[in-house]
């Protein structure tokens, strides 16, 4: 049985495709499509492209309110929805603190940062920043995003059966394995050692924790609390399966940085979601929802 496999560097990370009974020759047609989808993607939510889309927001719309596509208005109806859903643990909204700066002595005193500083127009499609401190970052939304793209891509060619990995922190499957089972999944806790096993069918897993730093030295947050805008540094690694992996995504993120309140917001409004935690002193995840 012929099996395809391509990787490619996107959104920061390695993204692996995996699909069973598919030619080199067509799977690397598809690959064409799915390095477009990311790649418009990418240009649409990255922060460290100057002359994306939200590059342009963080830009401007300081300044005075700007308009946006009719793409990036369903990300910003989102970002709202899911602000509400997560009572503010989900915020798209910390570039100061994700990107621009790590110094957490300069924490603003009236708590004034974040989405609640965005006002967002969904009727005019317009968007305007009311502090300059402020600014959009999608790194806890943008691989579900994409992800959520490739899936219906993939499924407009009738495929009915792959793997997608972005970093190993996001993945997505559709349909069985090709040996007729589900999709095997094994996530460890890279301190405990703590193993979670999953068998996917058509589901979405999302990780998220603390990743190694560059030199592999020490692990680093790549998660801000939106409560008082410190980074985490607790060595608890977040597990969430659903059938979105845009949901997956904002839910681990989510939850990684939520208070008990958030969390139990969270619980109530994303029923259907598996949640798995670990922290470093435990020997095993356990499902908290």
């Amino acid at each position: 049985m012929e099996v395809f496999h391509h990787t490619f560097f996107a959104m920061g990370t390695r993204l692996n495709v995996v699909i069973p009974r598919l030619t080199n020759a067509n799977g690397l047609l598809l690959a064409d499509e799915i390095e477009k989808v990311v790649k418009s993607e990418e240009n649409r939510l990255s922060c460290f492209m100057v002359d994306s889309d939200v590059s342009f927001i963080n830009s401007n719309a300081i300044i005075k309110p700007v308009s946006v596509t009719d793409e990036m208005s369903e990300v910003l109806n989102l970002s709202q929805k899911f602000n509400t859903e997560t009572s503010g643990a989900f915020d798209p909204a910390l570039y100061f603190y994700t990107q621009a700066t790590r110094d957490e002595s300069y924490i603003d005193e009236q708590g004034s940062l974040g989405w609640k500083d965005v006002l967002w127009n969904p009727l005019e499609k317009q968007l305007f920043i009311k502090n300059p401190r402020t600014g959009l970052d999608y790194g806890g939304f943008g691989k579900g995003w994409a992800l959520e793209k490739i899936l219906k891509l993939l499924k407009k060619h009738k495929v009915d059966s792959a793997f997608i990995s972005f970093g190993e922190s996001s993945i997505s499957v559709i349909g069985e394995h090709p040996l007729g089972k589900s999709w095997p999944l094994s996530i460890t806790h890279p301190q405990s050692g703590a193993l979670l096993e999953l068998e996917l069918n058509g589901q979405s897993v999302s990780v998220s924790g603390l990743k190694r730093s560059e030199n592999n030295d020490n692990l680093k947050s790549h998660v801000i609390r939106s409560v008082d805008f410190t980074s985490i540094k607790d060595h608890n690694i977040v597990v969430v399966s659903t059938d979105s992996p845009m949901i997956s995504e904002v839910l681990s993120t989510a939850i990684t940085s939520a208070n008990e309140l958030q969390i139990k917001t969270i619980k109530m409004n994303f029923p259907k979601a598996k949640i798995y935690q670990c922290r470093q002193d435990m020997l095993e995840f356990e499902r908290i929802n």
